[in-house]
């Protein structure tokens, strides 16, 4: 089994490096200027007092998310699209193992981009600092911040892959599954925010002096809490897609 995972994944990889088409790295362009601008220019221009830790914490994140949404759809709903699904199911590969072959090669990229995301917000943001002459820390290395910046990537990614894979299943082509993806966290966004709006002034002064409560937290605590609830819902998410990804499911999507 763990041969199985480890062909499939290598596969997933060995794309990922030929990119969309086996056009090259040329493609993931838009992707890696995105980044940079997310990771270097906004860190840069902010400094390391307004970035902070929680900036250092999230941006990892924010990238990880960022390559799931693109990748993910590929990797599923696009073999469709490529009219190599059926050969893949084909093969003698358990549907466990191309199941966790694809969601640990879009996991392990997800990461080392978050990861690198992580390091060129510290660097720039210390940069921005000496440069702008801002109040800050200027060429520190919040060593535990990165670390936990990158357990809080994995995880999200892991969580967003789940998502992801469980809409692909459903789309009939990668571009559906993108823009189902792409309406649905911003529909989530806008639900989330017209709620809050919407809540009675009392509740909304209380849950402000619970997320000020939250941020005094160390960032131990914060990231205990943040683990606990990613996994508990990569559980879940992971069971649900477990359940779903079924060679007739794959084949013919449910509308």
């Amino acid at each position: 089994m763990k041969d199985d995972i480890a062909t499939v994944a290598w596969k997933e990889l060995s794309e990922v490096r030929a990119g969309p088409g086996g056009k090259g790295l040329r493609s993931t362009a838009p992707l890696v200027l995105l980044l940079l601008f997310v990771s270097v220019v906004i860190p840069f221009s902010a400094g390391t007092e307004q970035f902070g830790g929680m900036g250092v914490m999230s941006i990892g994140m924010v990238v990880a998310a960022m390559w799931v949404f693109t990748s993910v759809p590929d990797a599923f709903a696009g073999e469709r699209d490529h009219r190599t699904l059926e050969t893949l199911l084909a093969t003698r590969l358990p549907a466990d193992a191309i199941l966790a072959g694809k969601l640990l090669a879009s996991v392990v990229v997800a990461a080392a981009l978050g990861s690198v995301a992580i390091v060129l917000s510290v660097v720039a943001s210390d940069v921005g600092t000496v440069v702008h002459g801002t109040p800050g820390d200027a060429l520190s290395a919040p060593w535990l911040h990165i670390g936990l910046g990158m357990v809080l990537a994995v995880l999200v990614a892991f969580a967003l892959a789940n998502v992801g894979i469980l809409v692909a299943l459903r789309a009939p082509s990668a571009m559906v599954a993108m823009r189902v993806l792409g309406l649905g966290l911003a529909g989530l966004a806008m639900g989330v925010s017209f709620g809050l709006h919407a809540l009675p002034a009392g509740a909304r002064s209380d849950l402000s002096d619970v997320a000020v409560d939250a941020g005094h937290l160390s960032p131990w605590a914060l990231v205990a809490v943040a683990a606990v609830v990613f996994v508990a819902v990569n559980l879940a998410l992971f069971a649900a897609t477990r359940a779903r990804f079924t060679r007739p499911k794959l084949v013919r999507p449910q509308g």
